[in-house]
């Protein structure tokens, strides 16, 4: 799913960080008692104003040998691939946060400036620890 999630993020100018987030949020949120999460929940998700590129996307996933509409995923797979989302600035900055976490203002929040950077504000912290 993450090879064409960035073949067509690219294709339809989506943000590559806001594509990922976007997958792996869905993915976490959506997998149910089954273990499986919906292609065209995730294709809804990811191109949400775009029903070109959700068709698309949907037949991309079919021709990447995913013929039925579920995906089913291991729970320590979900857990593993998709229950955080890492980034690094080109600063050398890391941060690590639940996917659950990305499009929550309450938590974090990504503010483009004008100037074309990006600011990353980490809000309601209880408590910081050194790892």
């Amino acid at each position: 799913m993450a090879p064409v999630n960035k073949k067509l993020g690219k294709k339809y100018n989506n943000d590559q960080l806001d594509s990922i987030a976007k997958l792996r949020k869905t993915v976490t949120e959506h997998i149910g008692e089954s273990n499986s999460v919906a292609v065209e929940s995730v294709a809804r998700e990811i191109f949400e104003d775009n029903p070109i590129a959700q068709r698309e996307y949907i037949e991309e996933i079919k021709e990447a040998g995913i013929q039925e509409d579920q995906v089913h995923l291991s729970e320590k797979l979900v857990e593993r691939k998709f229950g955080s989302h890492k980034i690094k600035t080109d600063t050398g900055i890391v941060i690590n946060f639940p996917s659950t976490y990305y499009n929550n203002k309450e938590m974090i929040e990504f503010i483009n400036n004008p100037n074309g950077t990006v600011s990353i504000l980490i809000k309601n912290v209880g408590k910081i620890s050194n790892k």
